[in-house]
Parts: structure tokens; C-alpha cells; sequence
């Protein structure tokens, strides 16, 4: 290795993932002695977006101690891996005790801020080292993290961490260590630092080498090179369809600023407050939300007809429908230019539908959208980012094919999904990527636009001879859908016949282009997270209690809906009856015990034992028949049952009133919070999901034919459409 440094250019680069020693190991650290007196001739490189690109360079000929941690070999005077360990450890220690300090806070939002700190802290530092950690180094970690979690939460030392970390929604460290590894993996190979094949690496120079003795514990397995081949193992083992999937769609990284024009963007909140409704959005009243949406519609359909008065305006609405069954999103597109139609307007202003004509569309444009894995799914934002591209697209080709971009000065986009305004309207340099394609596309259409024809005989096309006062104008509006908004209900109807057009094509054997959802930085996050969540590494991580995991597992995190538990102490002990691990003493809790390795706690209303104490109680305890039977209308319930039971916490609370009253099983504060708040507690845990009037499509009502419409959807491939595939 040394060799092939003074060969070279007398250059390191170091990847780190943050500014912590990393990328080398135990054969460079035996040569210390040589490289820290080669060290001040050498540069220290780190990933652009985490730190300056050139950390250190020279100036260390009188400090050799700072020579030596410049290149990673050295943390407060230690040669080895475990200090880094110690560092780690210490950033943990001092956020968990900002933590814990939190009492007040609920459960679930206990869960929030140890994630946010604790985690954050063993991440940052900790991913690149870990893997040279010694076994009983990871071990010791997983115990630090389980037993400052219990005590944040108030549950018993004794309780399973299996449970625990399924309950609050937080992966075990081991699991997030690998997760950020990977992602460091898969961001560096989207970079050229190393290739995803190969069983050799290209610039060992760069990587830096690890003995081929060396074995890694996680993944069990001889390291022959730094991070690729361990990582390639890893992935290729564990996550072989995401790794097959990023082979051939590797993540982009690359960001592309604005050049700079001039952009509205107006949420659902901000067409809301014009309309006098402060907070559009977060609106709980589905019957005033739908009267909302229909007097915005009203005022949105005067509004775009003005519009189309004028002859240097274009409007384009863009609508995604999605397929649930087939995975695929479908786009529609529709861009709209001065109208007759619009000269006059109807007779009957309260009523959308009345006296309105149609308004032929300048061009129409479809596509799909479909997912490059099984199990991630096409949503919305993917189907209407994916149709403003395509129709922005096509917007541009028709507007210099016609010769219609020497009147353009303003472009009027109108959406129905939120979450495109909302990206837009916090835009940065983490926006989604797909977010840049739209950006790109608006470009294209400005600068065709502002390509203005050259005055006096001149003919040089590339010319500019706009003035900077008449720049080219974009705003982004969003309008309701389903609401008879003639606009949006014919991209709507544009966009549910491409999946059906998509589907013909499918069925005909035919090759249809549709766009692949784009896997970001995020979504490979989620995706490695769901992926490795049932693997459980090493021998050592397994569990005590394999009935709380899986009923854990088939319940999820324990996150309520707000207002569904009235109170904090409320909210405490549902919790408990969540995760299945009781204090001893409450709820007819007993002490702990282990059999074989086994989890299990004694009730002491029936001195059964079970491994799930919440279990017992609420569908098997046979002291409890009469009030299970007064309650739910059945002496047992099925175990399979307990989750319908768990996600209504108002009958479960019912329940445990009546246990009380038969067998005290609560301290008398907590039955008195129950008494007093269960009529305000919910009848469900889980988040609502706003039912919204769907109208019936104005597009469709008036039954006009145009010609743009029909154009698109003539034929796919050399297969003409007949009349019943037509819009």
C-alpha cells in the first residue's frame, strides 16, 4: 500500500461519512510509523456534501499526534477501533440523558425525540466504524441503547427487547448501523468511488485494504476489500432485488440549480386563505372541506376562462390516477391556449356546470408510470410528477413546431395533488429528484420562449431580443379535483384512459414506454429498513420472547392518532397493553420469570403464566369471562382478534373498568383518569383518512370530441383504438 503511495501522486482520499477516521484498517495501521512521518505531503479528501473538500494538506512536520488523526489512524492517542467505540458511546450517553429528562412527553413522542437524538448520534460517527468493531463491542452497544429506552418509556428492566423496539418503531442497532452502511455503499458507488460487481476493486489506493483473515461480525464473512466486497456480500445475500434494482438504476445525485426564472407557487393553504379559509389542509370537517372544494372550483373556472383571453398565456393542468391492483400510475396532460369559447361567460356564475362549453386543449399528452420493484409502490406525486414532465414536454414541442412561442410570455400550471406545490414551494437542495425534471422541463419551455424573432431582417434565431422586464412567467396553482372543474376533470379522464390504454397494450403484446419511479436517497432508506427489519444478524441478537415479536410485528409501532387517547397517563398505559410488557403490579402484572430461555409473566388474578401478559388478560384469563362477555359479547376471543381489540381503545378501556370493579387491578388515580376522560377517548387508534364528495366528471358530461384527444389515443403501436377505448 505504501508502495503504491510513493508511486502515485502523493495523494490519500479518504470516504468518510462524516469527519470521523475511516476507509482503513489494520495493515496501514501497522506501518504507522512510516506513513506518520510521510503524512504531511499527503491531502485528506471527504465527501463534498458532509464537509470541505480538502480537510488537511501539509504543516504537520512538528505534530506527528495530528499527522496521525488527519489520516485516521489515530483518535486521542489510541491506534485502535476502540476509541472510536468510547466516542460513540459518550455521543449517545449525553443525548440519551436530554432524553430521559423529557417526563412530560407521551410515549410515542418519546419514541420521536430518541430517534432523533440518540440515534442521530450513534449514525453519524458510528456507521463507517462498525463494522470493525469487536463482537462484544456491538453487543454492549445494543444492551446501552435497550436499557436507556426502558427507562425512558417506564417499562421493567427485565422486559424483551424484541418487543421493546417493535413497539416503539425504532430499529435495533445493528440494524441501523447496516442500513446507513449500505446507504454509504450504494452513495458512493453512485459517486465512482467503487463498483457494485467485481471481486476485486479497481483503486485499492483509494479504498484502502483489509487482510483477507479478517473476519467482519455482521456479516460473518472474510473481507477481502474495504467496503465493496463486504457490502456487495451483504446486499447480494440479504436485499437481492434492491441490489439488482440499483445495479441498473443507480441512485442520481447530481443536482441541477435553477438558472433562474420567475415562479409562483400557491398551495391548497394559500388558494384557501383567498378564499377565507385559514388552513385548508388540516380542515377535519369532510363536510365543509367538500364545500370548500366546490367554491373554489367555482372561482377556478371563471378564473382560468379569463385567462385563456389572452393570446400570450398558455394553462396546462396535469392529473395522475393510479392503479392499485396493477401498480402503475397513469399521467395526463392538457395545455390550453386563447379560446372563443371563453369571450363570453356563463349565464348562471353559482353554478359551474351551467351554460359552460368546452375548450379545446393546444396538445394532450399520456404516459405510465411504473415501479422498478415490487413492493414499492407507484403513489400520486410519482403519477403527477411524471405527467407535468410529459406534458411540459410536449407543450415545447408543439409551441416551436408552430411557431407559437414567439407570443409566450406566461404559463398558468394547475394540479391537484399538494404535494407538488408543497415540493416547490420548500424547494432546496434536497428536493426530490423528480422535482429537477420538472424544473428542467419549465427551463426548456422559457428558453424556447424567450427566443424571441430577431427584429430588422435579422435571422439569427439564437439571438435574444427579449428585455429582461418581459421575462417568462410560471405559476403553480393548486386546484380541487372531483369538484366539476371542467379543467381538471379532463386531465382526470386523459389520465385514467392511459392506464387503460397501457393495459391494452399489455394485453396485445405490445412494448408501451412507461417512466420508472425514481429511487431516491429517501426511498432507499425506507426500502433497506423494510428489508432488513426480519433479519436478525448474528446469533447473539436473538430473542427471549418470540410471542411478543410476532404479535408486535402483526401490530406495528405503537403511534395513535391524536386525540384518540385524551391524556398522557392514558396514552401510558396502552402502551403497555401494546408492547405486552407490564410493571409488575399493574394490570394483574406478576413478577418475571424465565423457563428455558423463555420469556413468560404470572398473572395474579388466575396465577397462570403466559408470554404475553396482554394477551391473557384481555382474551384468555378465566376470571375475567363475565366482564369479557358484558364488554365484547364473547366469554374468550381468539388471539388472532386482539389487534381489532387494540385498535379501539374506548371498548378496551370499558373492558378494564369493569375488571377493576370486579378485581382491582390499577391504583385509584389511574382508574379515576379512565372514569373521567373515557368519554372523550377514541374509538380507534389509527389516522382517518379524509372522505372527499367525488362529482361526477364535467368532461365527460359534455361528451365533446377533439381532435388532440383523439389523436393521442388513436393507436398503440400499429393497433388502432376502436370508439370504445376512446375517451
Amino acid at each position: 500500500m505504501l508502495e503504491r503511495l510513493n508511486k502515485g501522486n502523493g495523494v490519500v482520499i479518504q470516504y468518510s461519512d462524516d469527519n470521523c477516521q475511516a476507509g482503513y484498517a489494520r495493515n496501514l495501521a501497522t506501518n504507522r510509523k512510516n506513513l506518520v512521518s510521510q503524512a504531511r505531503n499527503y491531502y485528506i479528501f471527504f465527501e463534498t456534501d458532509k464537509s470541505e473538500v480538502v480537510l488537511y494538506k501539509r504543516g504537520f512536520e512538528d505534530n506527528r499526534v495530528e499527522a496521525a488523526r488527519s489520516l485516521g489512524f489515530l483518535y486521542d492517542g489510541t491506534w485502535t477501533f476502540e476509541s472510536m467505540y468510547e466516542k460513540i458511546r459518550e455521543d449517545m450517553l449525553r443525548e440519551a440523558r436530554v432524553a430521559t429528562g423529557l417526563k412530560s412527553l407521551r410515549p410515542s413522542k418519546k419514541c420521536d425525540v430518541f430517534e432523533v437524538l440518540c440515534y442521530s448520534a450513534l449514525a453519524s460517527n458510528g456507521s463507517p466504524m462498525y463494522p470493525y468493531f469487536t463482537e462484544a463491542n456491538k453487543v454492549q452497544l445494543e444492551k446501552l441503547v435497550a436499557k436507556h429506552l426502558k427507562f425512558l418509556l417506564n417499562l421493567p428492566k427485565t422486559t424483551p427487547t424484541s418487543a421493546l423496539y417493535e413497539a416503539a418503531g425504532l430499529a435495533r442497532p445493528h440494524l441501523l448501523f447496516l442500513v446507513e452502511n449500505l446507504m454509504y455503499f450504494y452513495k458512493g458507488a453512485a459517486r465512482g468511488a467503487w463498483p457494485l460487481d467485481g471481486e476485486t476493486v479497481d483503486h485499492p489506493a483509494v479504498l484502502g485494504m483489509i487482510d483477507a483473515v479478517d473476519s467482519n461480525p455482521i456479516s460473518r464473512a472474510p473481507i477481502k476489500f474495504a467496503w465493496t466486497t463486504f457490502f456487495r456480500t451483504v446486499s447480494q445475500r440479504k436485499l437481492p432485488e434492491i441490489h439488482a434494482v440499483m445495479k441498473s438504476q443507480p441512485l442520481n445525485l447530481t443536482r441541477k440549480e435553477w438558472s433562474g426564472f420567475k415562479i409562483t407557487v400557491k398551495t391548497m393553504d394559500d388558494i384557501g386563505r383567498e378564499s377565507g379559509y385559514a388552513k385548508l389542509s388540516s380542515m377535519k370537517d369532510s363536510s365543509e372541506l367538500s364545500r370548500a372544494r366546490l367554491t373554489i372550483a367555482v372561482k377556478q373556472e371563471y378564473e382560468i376562462r379569463k385567462r385563456l383571453r389572452n393570446i400570450d398565456e398558455l394553462i396546462m393542468c396535469t392529473d395522475g390516477s393510479v392503479s392499485e391492483a396493477e401498480n402503475t400510475g397513469g399521467c395526463g396532460g392538457a395545455t390550453f391556449w386563447y379560446a372563443k369559447e371563453c369571450e363570453e361567460m356563463p349565464d348562471d356564475p353559482t353554478n359551474p356546470v351551467s351554460g359552460i362549453a368546452g375548450v379545446e386543449p393546444l396538445c394532450v399528452s399520456t404516459a405510465i408510470v411504473t415501479s422498478p420493484l415490487p413492493f414499492l409502490k407507484v403513489d400520486s406525486f410519482d403519477a403527477e410528477c411524471f405527467a407535468q414532465v410529459r406534458q411540459l414536454r410536449k407543450t415545447t414541442e408543439v409551441c416551436v413546431s408552430t411557431g407559437l412561442r414567439w407570443l409566450i410570455k406566461k404559463l398558468g400550471m394547475y394540479s391537484d395533488p399538494n404535494s407538488i406545490l408543497e415540493a416547490f414551494a420548500n424547494y432546496d437542495d434536497s428536493s426530490n429528484h423528480q422535482i429537477y425534471l420538472i424544473e428542467q422541463e419549465i427551463e426548456l419551455l422559457r428558453e424556447a420562449c424567450m427566443n424571441k424573432m430577431p427584429y430588422f431582417d435579422m435571422h439569427d434565431i439564437s439571438t435574444r431580443t427579449i428585455a429582461p422586464e418581459r421575462e417568462f412567467e410560471v405559476d403553480m396553482r393548486w386546484c380541487p379535483g372531483h369538484s366539476q372543474l371542467y379543467f381538471n376533470d379532463a386531465v382526470d379522464a386523459i389520465a385514467s384512459a392511459a392506464i387503460l390504454r397501457y393495459k391494452k397494450a399489455c394485453q396485445l403484446g405490445l412494448e408501451a414506454h412507461a417512466f420508472k419511479k425514481i429511487i431516491t436517497p429517501t426511498i432507499l432508506r425506507r426500502l433497506l429498513e423494510s428489508s432488513t427489519s426480519d433479519w436478525w444478524g448474528p446469533d447473539d441478537y436473538s430473542t427471549c420472547a418470540p410471542v411478543l415479536l410476532k404479535r408486535a410485528k402483526k401490530l406495528g409501532p405503537f403511534r395513535p392518532k391524536s386525540g384518540a387517547l385524551p391524556s398522557r397517563l392514558l396514552e401510558v398505559v396502552y402502551y403497555y397493553f401494546w408492547c405486552g410488557a407490564f410493571p409488575e403490579g399493574m394490570a394483574a402484572a406478576g413478577l418475571y420469570e424465565y423457563e428455558e430461555g423463555i420469556y413468560y409473566q404470572k398473572c395474579t388474578l388466575c396465577n397462570t403464566k403466559s408470554a404475553c401478559h396482554a394477551t391473557h388478560l384481555l382474551c384468555k384469563c378465566e376470571k375475567l369471562e363475565d366482564c369479557r362477555k358484558e364488554t365484547f359479547g364473547l366469554p374468550r376471543i381468539p388471539e388472532e382478534e386482539e389487534l381489532v381489540m387494540l385498535k379501539n381503545p374506548k371498548k378496551v378501556f370499558s373492558y378494564l373498568l369493569r375488571v377493576h370493579t370486579k378485581m382491582p387491578i390499577f391504583k385509584q388515580h389511574i382508574i379515576d383518569d379512565i372514569t373521567r376522560r373515557l368519554p372523550y377517548i377514541g374509538e380507534s387508534v389509527e389516522k382517518s383518512t379524509k372522505a372527499k364528495v367525488q362529482l361526477p366528471n364535467f368532461f365527460r358530461m359534455l361528451k365533446t370530441r377533439y381532435e388532440a384527444i383523439d389523436e393521442e389515443f388513436r393507436c398503440v403501436g400499429n393497433i388502432v383504438f376502436g370508439e370504445e377505448n376512446r375517451i
